[in-house]
């Protein structure tokens, strides 16, 4: 176990019983805003009568225009800028008082249904113009096919961003996180080529290797949301209206709370409205700081919810759509993305663990009839002729290597302070068994130590379960980016296989509990293309500016395996 800072706390547990006493105080003290601020979403749960509110997100969308604007349209075909911000802890404090405030007042007038506005955050990101620093952040809006210019504005402290599940050449790096921008006036460029892209269910968050555990406690993530392409892989209008109008967005997360674990749903406004016995898509996004918690149960109501079926894991798509059986329990990780088609006939509540975190409130047929002048009920459904399953269409990265027989046998062992004994202060690479960097276009077979405890996550190449050592966690034949596997032996180990297409550079491996990262636990690898000389996409192409302004940028060569 490593030492951990106490450096700001006025004690440590190792101190004689009054010592523990006064620290056990201190933390109390400081921790009073949030339970009573987490204690009053409880409330809500407790009284069936009270009027809980609905999270509603803003959206950052990505426009041509904005590239004209910014003068970088023959760089991308969309752009948008994402404010970064920061909050004083007293302004946090007043905020989240007002917000109560607010609360209590709406519950008591007549415009109790209304959104309630969004919880600040101490770090966090928001769009331009918004006056709040909200936590989770806005949800970024991206195409398949398209090539997105993101432009991140700086604030007080230093940051930059992660896209968790983009398979993209210019994010996942190692150098990334040495990437960062500070103050309003600047401007950190990011290129996200959904070119050759599924459609997904993804995140963003703060990635300075020195702060991102602190920025994500403090609100600093969001979701992504990368439509879907023309072609998904079926064509049933009523299949593609489900996928693109039904959708219901649950963002989990504990950065809240660390102390305890314990979950909170889109920031604390927790309820989803669904019409009684119509076809839902439920985007949910788990985000967990607490370094001790490295999975989540995440449960439905049977009696209430009868139909939910899994479509995709970590963005992607299951091969059939979807899941034939229906399922109540999900276990997810401290980074998993789940989307679900869900239908329900009657309020109830979902569950991370033990605890409600969120309400299902569901009109009767009659009240939603009375609502839309009798209109004629949706036909929107996850099923083809509304019982068959489909196939997903699976871009080259996605594509099934169970049935390849030339791999290569690689081993992985995630530690509390490193990857297969390397260290991030070490700054050197993962090698593969022969002492090299990994192949372009080699497809990889790797066996997961580690993994029962540690979230492990690889940048950019989604990892395909292979052995039953990723089970019940995670579906055999199926593509993930964060892997927990709680049952996996010495004996039955959990093996996955990846495709190292489409990108070649250095790629980041990390445990994707942010403290073991903080402690060294984060390193990379390499992957060379020996047959290419320079990048013929872009010849006769001018590179986009990587910062408008002045960034911290690195110039810092990655090193090899072998030089």
């Amino acid at each position: 176990m490593p030492k951990r800072s106490n450096k700001d706390i006025p004690c440590t547990i190792t101190t004689i019983s009054f010592g523990v006493i006064w620290c056990w105080l201190w933390i109390s003290f400081q921790m009073t805003d949030v339970i009573q601020f987490r204690k009053a979403s409880v409330a809500q749960f407790e009284t069936p009568n009270t009027k809980a509110s609905v999270r509603v997100y803003d959206d950052l969308f990505f426009t041509p225009d904005f590239c004209q604007t910014l003068g970088v349209q023959d760089y991308f075909d969309t752009c948008a800028v994402l404010e970064s911000c920061t909050s004083q802890t007293k302004e946090v404090d007043e905020a989240l008082h007002d917000l109560l405030q607010a609360q209590e007042q709406m519950e008591n007038s007549s415009q109790a249904d209304e959104a309630l506005p969004p919880n600040e955050a101490t770090y966090g990101y928001r769009v331009p113009g918004s006056k709040h620093c909200s936590w989770p952040g806005p949800i970024l809006r991206m195409k398949s096919g398209e090539k997105h210019g993101l432009f991140l504005r700086g604030a007080a402290e230093a940051t930059n961003l992660y896209f968790h599940g983009l398979h993209v050449s210019n994010t996942g790096t190692i150098n990334e996180q040495k990437r960062s921008v500070i103050g309003q006036e600047n401007l950190l460029v990011y290129e996200i080529d959904l070119t050759n892209h599924m459609g997904g269910t993804h995140w963003y968050h703060s990635h300075v290797q020195e702060s991102a555990w602190n920025h994500l406690q403090g609100g600093a993530f969001g979701m992504i949301v990368i439509d879907d392409a023309t072609d998904v892989g079926t064509q049933d209008a009523n299949v593609l209206d489900f996928l693109k109008n039904r959708e219901q967005i649950l963002i989990l997360d504990d950065s809240h709370d660390i102390i305890s674990g314990n979950y909170v749903a889109n920031g604390g406004e927790h309820v989803l409205q669904f019409n009684a016995d119509e076809w839902y898509r439920l985007r949910i996004l788990a985000v967990g700081a607490n370094s001790h918690q490295s999975d989540l149960t995440l449960s439905f109501d049977k009696a209430k919810c009868a139909k939910v079926h899994a479509l995709a894991y970590d963005g992607i798509y299951r091969f059939q759509v979807p899941k034939v059986k229906s399922q109540w329990k999900y276990s997810l990780t401290t980074a998993s993305r789940l989307d679900v088609a869900i239908k329900c006939s009657e309020d109830s509540y979902i569950k991370a663990g033990q605890q409600a975190v969120a309400q299902i409130q569901v009109k009767s047929n009659d009240e939603n009839n009375d609502e839309n002048n009798n209109e004629t009920a949706t036909t929107a459904t996850p099923f083809e002729e509304g019982r068959k399953t489909w196939f997903s269409k699976r871009p080259t990265y996605l594509q099934d290597l169970t049935s390849i027989s030339e791999v290569q046998d690689f081993k992985i062992r995630v530690d509390e302070t490193n990857i297969n004994d390397v260290r991030q202060a070490s700054n050197k690479p993962l090698c593969d068994e022969s002492g090299k960097d990994f192949r372009y276009n080699s497809t990889q077979e790797w066996t997961l130590k580690g993994v029962s405890v540690h979230p492990f996550h690889v940048s950019r190449y989604p990892m395909q379960i292979v052995s039953s050592g990723c089970s019940p966690d995670h579906e055999v034949g199926e593509f993930y980016d964060t892997i927990v596997a709680p049952e996996s032996t010495l004996y039955n180990p959990c093996v996955v296989r990846l495709h190292f297409v489409d990108i070649d550079g250095p790629t980041t491996v990390q445990c994707h509990t942010f403290e073991h990262a903080l402690h060294g636990a984060i390193t990379w690898f390499n992957v060379i293309d020996d047959e290419k000389t320079e990048r013929t996409d872009n010849v006769g192409e001018l590179a986009p500016p990587s910062c408008l302004g002045l960034c911290e940028e690195t110039s810092e060569e990655t090193q090899l395996c072998v030089p």
